[in-house]
């Protein structure tokens, strides 16, 4: 039983050794150009009164030619003053527009249903997809165009949590270590998930794979898209760059934050066995090392010392990629952080019947 618990022990310890060696981060070139081309950024806007003036401003700021961009905003039937600012908002610059979704197309819900109603009104090749309470740095979207190719249809860029306090510092480690994670299987091995909160999609892409409604209804869509267009022939990306760094809210509490890990782990469950192998290896490392206790509180200390240390290089160079400094005192803490999380995460989506996302239950 001991050799049994610290294989798997050390099978978690491989996989952060890998991560390490592995990690060869590239920074963006911004490529000038003689004429940018025609984009259109996509945000699902469902009860986000308290986001709209301040996400519409970030968006006009955006370092892009005026007379280049459009910004389609799906009002999903809010309840709060969320139409009435969008509205207003819309009135004072011509790029900003307004679609109303009024009714959730078949097969698809939640944030995809407003996606698939955006994209038919969007005139350009190119859909930069975000959210409500995020906030973008200015060369977003020219740091994409720089990095896109023919082949490269789903693009996804790095999202880091605003830091306020203790709660939130943990959540942006997540956030960083996650998004590492990512880059690093993407370069060397595929790409297997995208951040929905910030990601680039190719009208190609949603031509191939017959429409973004085609897609079958994911509550994760940026999985859903970016499997579809593995299956059609084109692949996917990550950026770990400070240029397309955005910046969300962290979850306000536990159950806020159980709820979006829920979501989570629905897109997670249908990835390739391997991924979902190691994730949970990596998941229920703690569980193991307490187990080993039993046995030797040495062996079982040092094989957590040495994980945190492992864990600590890497999420510090992934940090530095993207402008973050990470203080020990707030990591220190990470290793229980992320047990409770995922395994909180898989417990909430395993028992709970439904999936929240905007006050609806799906």
């Amino acid at each position: 039983m001991l050799a049994f618990l610290l294989i798997v022990a050390m099978l978690a310890l491989i996989i952060d050794l890998m991560a390490i060696v592995l990690f060869k981060p590239e920074s963006v070139t911004i490529k000038p150009q003689d004429q940018w081309p025609m984009i259109s950024i996509l945000v699902p806007m469902r009860n986000e009164a308290v986001n709209v003036n301040a996400l519409v401003e970030n968006l006009l700021e955006l370092d892009y030619p005026s007379d280049r961009m459009e910004i389609l905003i799906g009002e999903d039937r809010s309840t709060d003053q969320t139409s009435e600012l969008l509205e207003k908002q819309a009135s004072l610059d011509p790029r900003i527009r307004v679609v109303l979704i009024t009714e959730d197309l078949p097969d698809l819900k939640a944030k995809a249903n407003v996606i698939g109603q955006l994209i038919p009104h969007a005139k350009s090749d190119y859909y930069f997809i975000t959210d409500a309470d995020v906030r973008l740095p200015a060369n977003w979207l020219k740091a994409y165009l720089s990095v896109i190719t023919d082949k490269a249809g789903v693009i996804g860029g790095t999202t880091v949590v605003k830091v306020h306090d203790f709660w939130t510092a943990l959540q942006n480690i997540d956030w960083i270590f996650a998004q590492g994670l990512l880059y690093t299987a993407g370069k060397n091995f595929r790409t297997v998930a995208t951040s929905g909160t910030n990601m680039l999609v190719t009208r190609k892409v949603c031509e191939a794979v017959g429409g973004y409604d085609k897609i079958p209804f994911w509550l994760t869509e940026d999985i859903g898209i970016l499997t579809a267009a593995r299956k059609s022939g084109f692949t996917g990306m990550n950026i770990l760059d400070e240029k397309v760094a955005a910046v969300i809210e962290a979850q306000p509490d536990w159950g806020s934050l159980m709820s979006q890990r829920s979501r989570w782990v629905y897109g997670v469950l249908r990835l390739p066995k391997i991924v979902i192998i190691l994730l949970l290896i990596r998941s229920l490392f703690l569980i193991f090392v307490i187990l080993v206790a039993w046995w030797s509180v040495k062996a079982a200390l040092a094989i957590y010392v040495f994980k945190v240390a492992i864990n600590w290089i890497f999420i510090r160079r992934v940090a530095a990629c993207i402008g973050q400094t990470i203080p020990a005192r707030h990591f220190l803490y990470f290793e229980v952080y992320y047990f409770l999380m995922s395994m909180g995460g898989l417990f909430s989506h395993l028992f709970s019947p439904d999936t929240n996302w905007k006050g609806r239950n799906y």
